[in-house]
């Protein structure tokens, strides 16, 4: 019963819910599972921007932005969400050290020229993600495989964070 609310309430929001029912994800079929969260997760995401007035490109943008703000000599600029370099796991990590350098180490930044170096960077970056403070939805095998939905919640997630860092920054300075 509470599967079949879900779906009904997932029909209401306007998401893509047709050719599955409650019982699916009560059977715990994955295909519907994955199909759903994953639209919850982009319409969170899209919610949160729309707030802002924000869209994807400027997440883009200011991920661009804070990374080269942070390390000058840091070269790499991302083009897209599907950007194969995303898949290195060192934007992202470059990225947490701009947000909240507080959560990761310079020396466990691996330069990721292999496919063993990617994928500890990307476990790197969600657990520091979560570390953070930020509401991740991604996973690491996420970010080795570029999925540019994921990376955008991801980007997203560390841009929310940044704000709200900011936002306390100010409560907390003595008004002049």
């Amino acid at each position: 019963q509470n599967c079949n609310h879900a779906v009904r309430a997932a029909r209401f929001l306007g998401l893509v819910v047709e050719g599955f029912s409650g019982k699916d994800l009560a059977d715990g079929i994955s295909m519907y599972i994955l199909s759903m969260a994953s639209q919850l997760m982009r319409a969170h995401v899209c919610l949160f921007l729309d707030e802002l007035g924000l869209g994807e490109g400027d997440v883009l943008e200011w991920a661009n932005c804070q990374v080269r703000r942070h390390d000058d000599a840091f070269e790499m600029r991302l083009r897209g969400f599907a950007d194969a370099q995303i898949r290195t796991g060192v934007f992202v990590l470059r990225l947490l050290r701009a947000v909240a350098p507080e959560c990761t180490r310079e020396e466990l930044i691996l330069p990721g020229d292999t496919e063993e170096e990617r994928a500890q960077n990307a476990r790197y970056a969600i657990s520091c993600a979560h570390k953070a403070g930020c509401t991740v939805f991604a996973t690491w095998e996420d970010v080795i495989e570029g999925r540019p939905r994921m990376i955008l919640c991801l980007l997203a997630a560390l841009m929310a964070e940044d704000l709200r860092r900011h936002e306390e920054e100010s409560q907390a300075a003595p008004a002049a």
